[in-house]
Order: C-alpha cells, then sequence, then structure tokens
C-alpha cells in the first residue's frame, strides 16, 4: 500500500511526532506499506520530475506565458502530481484553521488543484486537525473566507479528526462531521508504559511563551520573570534542564539559564530517549508536551493561542501566559510534581483507549 502525507520536512519537530504517532497506528493494521511526504510549506514537492511545470518554470517571460500556467493549474496540475500514484491521502495534523488560513501556500496547488480533483480515484482523510487562533478571540472564524476554507477542505475528507474542541466545534459549525480526539503525536511512542525513573525536570522555553504574541499585549519580561522564579524555587530539590526546538531557543536558554544543560534533539528517537527521563515538564512548545505524555510524562502547558486546547483534550494543566504569573505556574508544577505515578498511570490508560479509536477509524483504509 502507498500512502502520501500532506506534512513538513525538516521544519518542525512536532509535526515529525504527529506524523510517527499515525505511522505507529498504521503499523500495526497493515506491515506492508510504503509512505511518501510532500512538504506543504513547498508545494512544488508534490510534482513528478516529468510535469510540464518544470519546463513552464525554466521559460523567459513571454506573451501568453500566464495563460500557460493557468491552463496547467486548472486541468493537469493533478495528473504529474506524487498523490495521483497513492492509495491514500493523509493530512497530518497541525493548525489547519486559524486567521487567513484560506491564503496559505498550499491551498491553491494541494488542496483544490490536488486533492478535489483526485477525490474519486485517491481518498483523502484529515487526521488531528487543530485550530491555532488569539486565545483572546476563541468565538469563531474572524473571516467569512476561513469558513468556507473549512468547509472546502472537510468536504474532501472521507474522514476528521480534530485535536482540540474549538477545531472539533469550527468544522461541525460548517456541517463537517469530525471526531474529538487526541493529537496523534501522542501514540510517537510505540510502548505503552514507562520504567524509567524521573530523574529531571524539563523545560521549553520560548520568548513571549508562543510563535507569536497576536497583539494580545504580552509582555515578554513578565513570563520570563515566571520561569525564573520556578527554577530559583526548584532548583534546590530538582535538577532542571532545557530542551529546545530550534537555534532560537538554545539561545534564550543559555541566556537565562547559562549553567543548566540544555538539549537540542535532531529527531525523533533522540528526542524521546531525553524526554522518557524527565519528572515532569513545563512548556511552551505543545507538542513537546504531548510527546511527553506519550512517555507517561505529565507536563504544565503555557501559551498565547489555541494550540493549548490539545491539551486540555487529554486534561493536562494549560496556562495563558498572560496567566501564568510566578506563583500560579509553580503551584501548578508542583501539583503535578506531587501526583507523577497517577498522572503516569492515567496518561498510559488513556493512550491505549485512544490508540484503540484510532485503529478502527483507520482500519477501513489501511487494513
Amino acid at each position: 500500500m502507498k500512502i502520501g502525507f500532506i506534512t513538513t520536512i525538516d521544519t518542525n519537530i512536532g509535526d515529525d511526532f504527529i506524523r510517527t504517532g499515525i505511522e505507529n497506528i498504521i503499523a500495526t493494521l497493515n506491515d506492508n506499506v510504503t509512505f511518501t511526504y510532500v512538504n506543504k510549506h513547498q508545494p512544488e514537492t508534490a510534482v513528478l520530475p516529468n510535469s510540464p511545470f518544470h519546463f513552464l518554470t525554466k521559460l523567459p517571460p513571454f506573451k501568453g506565458k500566464r495563460f500557460l500556467y493557468y491552463a496547467y493549474n486548472k486541468f493537469f496540475y493533478h495528473l504529474f502530481s506524487v498523490f495521483k500514484n497513492q492509495d491514500l491521502i493523509i493530512q497530518s495534523g497541525a493548525p489547519v484553521l486559524w486567521p487567513n488560513c484560506f491564503e496559505n501556500e498550499w491551498a491553491q496547488p494541494i488542496w483544490y488543484n490536488t486533492v478535489a480533483r483526485l477525490k474519486d480515484k485517491v481518498p483523502t482523510i484529515n487526521l488531528a486537525a487543530g485550530s491555532c487562533y488569539p486565545w483572546e478571540k476563541q468565538e469563531g472564524f474572524i473571516d467569512n473566507r476561513e469558513k468556507i476554507y473549512a468547509e472546502d477542505i472537510g468536504s474532501l475528507c472521507k474522514i476528521t479528526t480534530t485535536r482540540d474542541k474549538l477545531a472539533n466545534k469550527l468544522f461541525s459549525s460548517v456541517g463537517i462531521k469530525n471526531e474529538l480526539l487526541p493529537c496523534t503525536a501522542f501514540f510517537v511512542d510505540k510502548a505503552f508504559e514507562n520504567k524509567r525513573e524521573g530523574e529531571y525536570i524539563l523545560i521549553n522555553y520560548m520568548e513571549g511563551g508562543g510563535h507569536y504574541s497576536w497583539d494580545q499585549q504580552i509582555n515578554n519580561q513578565e513570563w520570563e520573570n515566571s520561569v525564573l522564579y520556578l527554577i530559583d524555587k526548584l532548583k534546590g530539590e530538582h535538577d532542571i534542564r532545557f530542551i529546545c526546538h530550534s537555534e532560537k531557543e538554545v539561545e534564550l536558554a543559555e541566556k537565562i539559564a547559562p549553567s543548566f544543560i540544555h538539549y537540542f534533539p535532531k529527531s525523533v528517537s533522540e528526542y524521546l530517549e531525553i524526554i522518557k527521563f524527565a519528572k515532569v515538564g513545563i512548556n511552551n512548545r505543545m507538542h513537546a508536551s504531548v510527546a511527553m505524555a506519550s512517555v507517561g510524562v505529565p507536563a504544565v502547558s503555557v501559551c498565547t493561542d489555541t494550540r493549548m486546547l490539545m491539551l486540555d483534550n487529554i486534561n493536562l494543566p494549560i496556562l495563558y501566559v498572560k496567566e501564568a504569573t510566578p506563583k500560579v505556574l509553580l503551584s501548578n508544577v508542583e501539583l503535578l510534581l506531587e501526583n507523577i505515578n497517577q498522572e503516569r498511570n492515567r496518561l498510559f490508560d488513556l493512550k491505549k483507549t485512544k490508540f484503540s479509536e484510532y485503529q478502527k477509524i483507520l482500519s477501513p483504509f489501511v487494513s
């Protein structure tokens, strides 16, 4: 069987967690699968080498070149897509609904020019679709074109699962049936137990608590102060280390805690080996928290937008960065430290249940 992924490549290790989780589920249903990855941020990676697209891009400007592009995109684009030769297309997690999502660079080439035209030949499923709206603006679609986009991509998929309650609500509001389940990064580790003793607390730190401030008047220094307060209160009893997802995060960790160990894992396997020995985590990267949950390590997640809701979906504590004051942050972490064993057992019980539910959903498509 051949399965094509709409995903990212060498962009964000969190996306690797999502995709690996899906592959781990599929492996229990079919052991003869070949995967093809298309980097949605580079839609041209979905184009076969023999496509006229490559010839067109090399032609010098001339009258009629725009028309040739139009004709190719409208009538022939999907015929030269790597997805044409797949048995199934999977949209692999990540936010799919956010302010102005209809303007993303893969909407036209991948969704409208390819998936839409192949839908009667190659089924597409949308797994672990998420939302990414400002935390202070969770009332719904901000632009009507987001609504149209959600309805369009939802109607192109045989099934849709959502990883947070806002994505679930938004797809439902446009008539797209979807099931609320954990992000598939919850299954990034294949095991359903972790017998390692917790040795350290892990912190993933981002300036301002997230990727974007979303014009919410977030005070970066206040969040840094909360993290420094937490470190000061816990360092006497606990080994504290940082786990980073980017060079920028390494720089920030070295700036605020130069004497502490900083990890910057480059692969999923390396990442899992580090987090398996953690007691608890405090994370600005939401998929750091989901990956930790996969190995039975609970975490407090602090962020600026509705990506946090995917942790709420597995009953882990979330804090909007403006509410993560020093004492509030500390109290949430201390509560997890007091209940490490109970949380580990709860997370693995939940993982087993939801893994089974995903198997039932995927079985008709991959068995």
